[in-house]
């Protein structure tokens, strides 16, 4: 019924909570906690926690979900940021913090260059947790491999698709376009001038 774009790359965002009183809250990684009228999209509230969500190199910034509950029959919203956990209630009476400095609306590149025409459309992971020392592996339907590549003009660059979702690769120009590459499909696009293609 209605689309909002956010300025932030990846998976940004925590997911939605939807509630019977129609209105659909998200917490936004720059700090925003959101609630906008679920029929028609317009934004009627939101609060600046002063936190910016944690930056995943695979994924973007990023939040926890929002929750909603109940106590003794009043309505509670729970939304959690940057090692915060913000819980909201009508007529609370902590007022919005500072704007924090925003994250870059696009990430940029990062990784080796390989020479090669064949990319892989979804892909293993992995991540160091800062907080565990672990070390997380998982496959991404969203992450190409190899990231970044170099070609020859006039070359022609292969999508295949090993994962389960159909995806478009457009460039970022809108000079060329995949078209739709269905699970264990693949897409071909010959690359005709010198450039950098995101």
């Amino acid at each position: 019924m209605w689309e909002h774009r956010l300025p932030y790359p990846g998976c940004g965002g925590s997911g939605t909570l939807a509630t019977a009183s129609g209105l659909l809250f998200h917490g936004d990684p720059g700090g925003h906690f959101q609630a906008y009228d679920a029929r028609t999209g317009r934004l009627v509230w939101q609060f600046q926690t002063g936190s910016l969500g944690p930056w995943s190199s695979a994924l973007g910034p990023g939040t926890g979900p929002a929750i909603a509950y109940q106590v003794n029959g009043e309505q509670h919203l729970v939304f959690a940021i940057d090692r915060a956990i913000w819980a909201f209630k009508i007529g609370g009476t902590i007022g919005p913090m500072a704007v924090p400095e925003a994250y870059p609306a696009e990430e940029p590149f990062r990784g080796a260059v390989r020479e090669t025409t064949e990319i892989a459309l979804s892909a293993l992971v992995s991540e160091d947790n800062p907080n565990t020392g672990r070390r997380h592996e998982w496959v991404s339907e969203h992450a190409v491999n190899p990231t970044r590549a170099a070609v020859a003009p006039g070359a022609t660059v292969t999508w295949r698709n090993t994962g389960t979702l159909t995806h478009t690769i457009v460039a970022q120009d809108r000079s060329w376009a995949t078209g739709p590459i269905g699970p264990g499909a693949s897409a071909s696009v010959t690359m005709a001038k010198r450039g950098s293609v995101a």
